[in-house]
């Protein structure tokens, strides 16, 4: 439908315009040429720039930012084109110097403007997919930990000992501290996300052979072991 509806627009628009000159227009000259074309062109332009044909696709800093500088320029032109037209055009006794040299200054900022912006637009989005790849880690980093924390509770329910109780509580203290931990740590260590993991991995391989150990207290020993590491270690890494 979108694809119908653009050039029907379109078509209607520079109908519209060139009957509007024709009626405003004493006689058919240069003048009225250049007037509808840069006119029409101006208004093709900024149809173009109108999110319903685009889409999703242009809603990014890169698009967005070409998109308005297109829009002053489409704008630009036309103005200067009136603006030379009513009042500049018989300064240079019917020739278009003014006019083109109006024209090219123009495009040149326009030029320069999209320039200087694509590349500060590509840079602040390269920064914003970091940003962003950065908090996802975090919120992985803590769903695992949850997890795995589960999984260590369920393995453990059947021992019913102070130890059972002083695990949970770490349990619990850890996972707190890695929900509390800011963005920009991880962010500022890439290792760091990855080293709890594993460290959490470990702990719940180990509270899974706690009900088949033949020494169970040695096991009991090496989660707690494991645990006061991991929770060390998180605390060094907040405090750095």
């Amino acid at each position: 439908m979108k694809k119908i509806l653009f050039p029907i627009v379109v078509l209607l628009t520079t109908a519209l315009t060139v009957g509007i000159y024709y009626l405003l227009f004493d006689k058919i000259d240069a003048l009225f040429y250049i007037t509808t074309i840069v006119t029409c062109v101006s208004e093709v332009l900024l149809l173009m720039n109108i999110p319903i044909w685009t889409g999703e696709k242009m809603f990014n800093v890169t698009n967005v930012t070409i998109s308005r500088s297109v829009n002053a320029y489409a704008i630009g032109i036309f103005l200067w084109t009136i603006l030379y037209v009513l009042a500049l055009h018989d300064l240079g006794n019917g020739k278009f110097t003014i006019y083109i040299v109006g024209m090219l200054i123009l495009t040149l900022i326009l030029v320069v403007v999209c320039g200087t912006s694509t590349v500060g637009a590509g840079t602040a989005e390269k920064l914003s997919e970091q940003v962003q790849a950065t908090v996802n880690n975090r919120k992985n980093v803590v769903q695992y930990v949850r997890i795995s924390v589960m999984d260590v509770c369920n393995s453990i329910n059947g021992d019913d000992t102070e130890w059972k109780d002083n695990t949970e509580k770490l349990l619990k203290l850890v996972t707190d501290k890695v929900t509390s931990m800011p963005t920009e740590k991880l962010q500022a260590n890439p290792d760091v996300a990855r080293r709890i993991e594993d460290s959490m991995s470990d702990i719940v391989v180990a509270s899974e052979q706690l009900t088949t150990a033949a020494n169970k207290e040695a096991v009991k020993a090496d989660i707690t072991s494991k645990l006061n590491r991991l929770n060390q270690y998180i605390t060094t890494v907040k405090s750095m």
